[in-house]
This record gives structure tokens, sequence and C-alpha cells, in this order.
């Protein structure tokens, strides 16, 4: 089943990220939004997930303007929170599954966070964290076998049979949240710009870890983007390859928000582990990925594909490190011998432009380039640290402008002022930190 999507969602980036979502589920209510393990969740089960984990946070004592810490996997519980969290006008904290406890402290203190929600088996971690933060956690936990169906929740428990039961103690469920919140009111949805809806972590573009703050329209920025992006008519009920953690900019923004409020399918992988993304893609016949150079050298280690027609195959994107000449040249020369029309596109993104802001068009790749502006964005070439632009060919700092450029780093202004900067005209310029030449 699938349908051209309507050019008009990808008009309006003013809105909130829950709200975008809602519209494009609107539209395709029975279409498949998630992938899990075989496990298909439709866009109109979708909202009503969200809108239930939405009442269980507020049960838990979640209020407009909190900021909810988010430790989760690419599970469906953690799009269900995620939404949920921007739902009830809440800002998602969001940090990796593996963070260390000091991690955590430092993250939450940062934030002003007094929630976070994980899976049952990092609680101990979220409760040490606890002891030792300003303030204490309210921690909620979820079961990455709650989503699975009983095949796959039996193979799970077979290779984790040896493992320790994880110590919930003191933590909240999130399904009995949900069980006790059937009569709380959800609030009415407001839209209010410039405010604060999601926080990154990165190491920024002067090196010590920061909180990168974006607002909804910087988020849903990348929705406008993305017929640019993919280059061709952007069609409902086609599948894209969820593997990039949801905790970074890069798996949550491009490589989830913008594909469902885009009517696709979104296949969700917990653990990104080469073997698995490749056995998914031939199984699935993903449609569209997006992931780091490594795992397309995986693919053309692999004899998994020997013999396999990938003509499903339409959108290679790469991104999170360059890009080797070699590995472009090899990986067309495979999609080429596998019957699919592609090439590898690399891009450009930094956390505090959301992710991908340029990237190579599908009519005109070029190796060695990272691409064109997307979208609104505006890039100037410039003697570093000033608004002097340097001719094409001289190499210099990259400034960008545009709708996806940050808020500015979480409580630090003076690293904010370092990095954006106005001009005569009173338009905000990244600076990147980045060499490049046009």
């Amino acid at each position: 089943m699938e349908k051209t999507v309507d050019s008009k969602f990808f008009e309006n980036p003013d809105k909130t990220i829950y709200q975008a979502l809602l519209d494009i589920s609107k539209e395709y209510e029975d279409y498949y939004a998630l992938g899990f393990y075989g496990r298909r969740i439709t866009y109109r089960n979708l909202i009503e997930n969200i809108d239930r984990v939405a009442k269980a946070l507020i049960k838990a004592g979640v209020k407009k303007g909190d900021t909810v810490t988010f430790m989760l996997p690419n599970i469906p519980q953690a799009v269900y929170v995620y939404y949920a969290i921007n739902r009830i006008g809440a800002i998602a904290n969001m940090i990796h599954t593996l963070s260390a406890v000091d991690t955590i402290v430092f993250s939450v203190n940062k934030a002003q966070s007094s929630f976070i929600v994980t899976m049952n088996s990092f609680c101990e971690k979220a409760k040490d964290a606890s002891k030792r933060a300003n303030e204490e956690l309210t921690v909620i936990y979820t079961n990455i076998f709650d989503e699975m169906s009983d095949d796959v929740k039996m193979a799970f428990a077979k290779k984790a049979a040896n493992a320790p039961l994880p110590n919930t103690d003191g933590c909240l469920y999130i399904n009995d949240l949900i069980n006790s919140s059937e009569d709380v009111e959800l609030p009415n949805i407001e839209y209010v710009p410039n405010s604060v809806a999601t926080i990154f972590y990165s190491g920024g573009t002067t090196g010590t870890s920061k909180g990168i703050c974006l607002s909804d329209k910087n988020i849903n920025s990348m929705i406008v983007q993305q017929p640019t992006i993919v280059g061709r008519p952007i069609v409902a009920g086609k599948k894209f390859l969820s593997a990039m953690p949801l905790f970074h900019g890069y798996g949550l923004a491009f490589g989830l928000h913008a594909f469902m409020c885009s009517g696709f399918q979104c296949i969700l992988l917990p653990q990104f582990d080469f073997d698995e993304c490749i056995k998914v893609v031939i199984e699935e016949k993903i449609n569209i990925m997006s992931v780091v150079p490594s795992l397309y050298e995986a693919f053309l280690r692999s004899d998994a594909f020997d013999g396999v027609d990938l003509s499903f195959f339409e959108g290679a994107f790469c991104g999170g490190d360059t890009v080797p000449l070699d590995l472009q040249r090899r990986f067309n020369t495979f999609l080429k011998e596998h019957n699919s029309v592609d090439v590898l596109r690399e891009g450009y993104g930094l956390t505090e432009s959301v992710t991908a802001c340029i990237a190579n068009p599908i009519n005109d790749t070029r190796a060695g380039s990272i691409g064109v502006p997307l979208g609104d964005l505006k890039v100037r070439i410039v003697k570093p640290g000033t608004f002097e632009d340097l001719p094409d060919g001289e190499r210099g700092e990259m400034i960008i402008s545009g709708s996806v450029v940050m808020l500015g780093y979480l409580n630090d202004q003076e690293e904010t002022q370092k990095v954006l900067k106005k001009d005569t005209d009173g338009v905000t310029w990244l600076y990147t930190g980045d060499m490049c030449y046009i």
C-alpha cells in the first residue's frame, strides 16, 4: 500500500513535533508507522500509544516545562516516550543508553531534570545517578519485551537466560502508570516559537561537552527538507531503516521524525549491529537508509547479498564521518550490479544544525563533495571567526544560517556567543569550526 504524499505536509515547520506527526497520522492512519522484529504498528495505534504514555508521564508527575531525561534504545516505547514528552509540553533531554553514572549525573544536573525514562536493565545506573544528582530522580522504566511478538520474545529470553534480573525497586513501571492513568486529562497542544523542545549532547564546535537546545521548528525543519534530500516523490508506505540511535540528532530528527512525518514505515533496530542491519535490509526490502560509512563497507564484505535483487533500494545516505572516495566508487558499483538505480550520497551536518543540512542531490552527486544546502539554509565561507567572505576555491570556515540553527547551548551563554553571531542585517550565523571551500 503506497501513496504519494501531498506537498502540504512539507510546507510548515511552525508547529509542535507531536502535531507534525499527528497531522500525517490523520492522513495515513491505516498505514504502518513502525516495524519492530516483525511487529507492525499503524499510525493510528502510534498516536493512541503516545497519548497513553503522555497520560502515564503526567500521572508520574511530569508537567509542562519539565525536563524529562530520555535514555532508551531504538524500540517502539522510545518513540512513544519522545513524542509523549513533547505532547505534554515538556522538554526531552536525550542521553546515550550506555552513559556512565557520572555522565547521567552531569546531564540531569545540566538540564535540571528530575525525571528519567529508561529500560529496566538500566534502572540500577539511573538509581545510582539519582543519589548523586542535585535533585532526586523519578525513575520510570519500560521492558524491551513489552512490544515484541511471543516468538521473538522467546528468542531474546533464551539469549538472556543467564543474565541477572534487573533491580527495579523504587522505580515506576510505565505499564502500571498507563493502567492507572485512563482518567488523566491531556493538555491542549500549544506551539511556542523559539522554546526548547529537545536537548542533545555533543562536543560542540569547540570540543567540550555541551547541551544543544533545539526547538520544535528546528526538528520539524527536517521534514521540510525531506523532498530535496530524497530527490524523488515522497511515497507513504515505503520503508526506512531506523538504525542510528534516537538519542542523537541524526538518528531521531532525520532517521525517524522526518521519515515518519512523510508516511514511511520506520524499521527500528535497538542495537547497531552490521549483520542484523544487512539481514533487515534484505528481509524487509528497505527502500532508504542513512548510516555511517562503516556499514556500507560491511555491505561490500558480506556474502549475504550474493544473487539478491536490490531494485527496491532507492536511497543510500551517509553521514557521521567522512566518506572515502574509494568507498563511494565501490558501493555505487555494488548497487548497479544488484539492480539499484541509487548511488551513495554524502552529506554534512552537526548537532547544532539538528543533523544533515547539506547533501548531494540525486541528479548531481559529486564524489568528494558534501553537496548543496538544503531548505532555507544559507552557507558562507569566511575568514575564521569573521564575516569576511572568501572567494570560491579558497578554504575558510563554513558558517550557516537558517531554520535548523540551534537556539544555543544549554545554560552556557559564553559558549553560545562564540558560535552564534549576528551580522549587520540581524541574521544569526552558526560558526561550524569546519574548514571548507566552495
